[in-house]
């Protein structure tokens, strides 16, 4: 799976915010209080188990 590009409407501290990634690489960076660990938890939610009891691939 390849994510190319992130839209996000009115959650935390983004209102209504695109953002295309690289092709190869894309480099999160900026001060503190800049939403940096939001937006990558944000990319990181579609892959979370939250089912216990049915875990992904026999784990």
């Amino acid at each position: 799976m390849k994510i190319i590009k992130i839209c996000i409407e009115k959650f935390r501290g983004f209102q209504e915010v695109e953002f295309t990634l690289g092709s190869h690489l894309t480099v999160i960076a900026g001060q503190n209080g800049t939403q940096k660990t939001t937006l990558l938890g944000l990319l990181t939610q579609p892959f979370t188990i939250t089912d216990k009891e049915n875990p992904m691939h026999g784990e």
